[in-house]
């Protein structure tokens, strides 16, 4: 808690206390990249904030260096192509994850686009309380979209769900006819 709490001072170069009226230590939810908090800022707004572990870094370069390792071992073994460029778009794909501008900047993009469909919730991210590291967005009540019961119980209709979740995907994938 006190590596998060530094993080996000350090980040946004001001103090907890004069960026949210109230922070809640324990995360909402923790990953390997980072984990979520709520927090409320002085309007009394709820928010979410993102925070990446202060390792992270460190841990996906010696992940990276491992990987790399291992497809050079591969096509040592075995005749394989292409290994390097795999490689690359693993290291793209991982060097995207950690970057909650270019996140909040798809999230941005992919609400715009959905802006007509009252069936579709975004977070909005606040850039002032932002940065590569620590991302804050409006709080969106929801839930997993794994629980089928839940869904079924708030008779959402799975088949739709799973079209907009596609289309959401394409939102940020593609961008431009061009896949990213």
């Amino acid at each position: 808690t006190a590596e998060i709490r530094e993080r996000i001072q350090r980040d946004l170069k001001r103090p907890i206390n004069e960026l949210f009226a109230t922070f809640d230590d324990e995360p909402l939810a923790s990953a390997s990249l980072g984990q979520v908090h709520s927090a409320t800022l002085f309007d009394g707004q709820r928010v979410a904030v993102k925070v990446q572990h202060a390792d992270i870094d460190e841990i996906v370069k010696l992940d990276l260096v491992t990987i790399k390792r291992i497809m050079w071992l591969v096509s040592y073994f075995v005749p394989a192509k292409n290994l390097d460029v795999y490689y690359r778009q693993i290291k793209a794909m991982i060097e995207e994850e950690l970057d909650f501008e270019r996140e909040a900047a798809n999230i941005e993009r992919i609400s715009f686009n959905f802006r007509e469909d009252s069936t579709v919730l975004f977070p909005k991210p606040f850039k002032e309380l932002s940065t590569r590291t620590v991302m804050t967005t409006s709080f969106v009540h929801g839930f997993r979209v794994g629980d089928t019961k839940r869904l079924d119980d708030e008779g959402i209709d799975r088949k739709a769900l799973a079209q907009k979740i596609v289309e959401a995907f394409c939102q940020m994938v593609f961008v431009d006819g061009v896949y990213h």
